[in-house]
């Protein structure tokens, strides 16, 4: 027995391969980007081959991710997924990030700013004697 709700036909579709499901990365579960990754390695010819799901999985999901306007961070987080591999994420994930807040303190997501960037906001805050810090001293008193 088969209902004719809008969820059946898409699951229907997706089983039968006639559809890639495609996940919103910015909030993905664990589960789902390890999944995600473990079709896309199993497909003849892909880029993927010899990335761990494990391994990417976990620093994926511990990335700032509700923020990433592109997939181009996935490729610092030293899981063997580079800008060749993009492409074939593509297939799968896309992204819709949330508005960055206003005042950021998270180290995370701190670090993947350039020092520039970082200067501007220790600007906006009203942080003294920031001209003369170095990226990871911006970090730590942003972060404070």
């Amino acid at each position: 027995m088969v209902d004719d709700s809008a969820d059946t036909a898409t699951v229907s579709t997706v089983l039968a391969h006639d559809v890639i499901p495609r996940i919103n990365l910015s909030k993905a579960s664990r589960k789902q980007i390890s999944t995600a990754l473990d079709y896309l390695i199993k497909q003849p010819g892909t880029l993927l081959k010899g990335v761990s799901v494990a391994t990417a999985s976990s620093r994926i999901e511990s990335a700032p991710r509700k923020y990433w306007k592109t997939l181009d961070p996935i490729t610092k987080l030293g899981c063997k997924l580079s800008k060749n591999t993009l492409k074939e994420l593509n297939k799968i994930f896309y992204l819709e990030p949330e508005p960055l807040p206003e005042v950021i303190t998270d180290r995370s997501l701190l670090e993947t700013f350039t020092t520039a960037d970082l200067k501007k906001m220790a600007r906006k805050q009203g942080l003294k004697g920031y001209a003369k810090f170095k990226k990871t001293e911006l970090v730590d008193a942003l972060a404070e």
